[in-house]
């Protein structure tokens, strides 16, 4: 499955170049390819691959910084694309 902007939107208007994403934990179930990663790697897609257990869900806790401001984000379902998380710095 493929995380994209399509289903994980997030804006930081003052430093949108220098923003980093990381996995913090989670991932019970699959893997997520690169673990950290910048909003333009976001809007090429980053891999999220299944591990075929019976669970065909997963949860991301992501880290978000621009340097200056720090969140932390759950994405949750992560197997199912049709949902849309955002978040914002």
């Amino acid at each position: 499955m493929k995380i994209s902007t399509e289903n994980l939107e997030i804006a930081d208007e003052d430093n949108p170049d220098n923003v980093r994403v990381s996995v913090q934990h989670g991932l019970r179930h699959g893997d997520l390819h690169p673990t950290t990663f910048s909003l333009s790697d976001l809007a090429a897609g980053i891999r999220y691959t299944h591990d075929h257990s019976d669970s065909f869900t997963d949860n991301i806790i992501f880290k978000i910084s621009d340097g200056h401001n720090e969140v932390s984000e759950s994405y949750a379902d992560a197997s199912l694309q049709s949902h849309c998380y955002m978040a914002t710095l």
